[in-house]
């Protein structure tokens, strides 16, 4: 299964919004682990957006 998350990307902004939400902890590591459970979580938000979804249309909307 290829992955749905810029990796690079989303460590990079875990870290930034740390600096601001957090600047006392100093983190300066994002765990391999973090990033697997944010790419579950999108990849379960978008089933469910999908189960949602009226039987009308082929347009994927929110």
């Amino acid at each position: 299964m290829s992955a749905l998350l810029n990796r690079r990307a989303l460590k990079r902004y875990l870290l930034e919004q740390a600096a601001v939400l957090r600047p006392a902890m100093h983190m300066k590591r994002v765990s391999n682990q973090a990033v697997a459970d944010l790419e579950v979580r999108l990849r379960h938000m978008a089933d469910e957006m999908i189960r949602r979804h009226p039987s009308v249309g082929r347009t994927i909307k929110s």
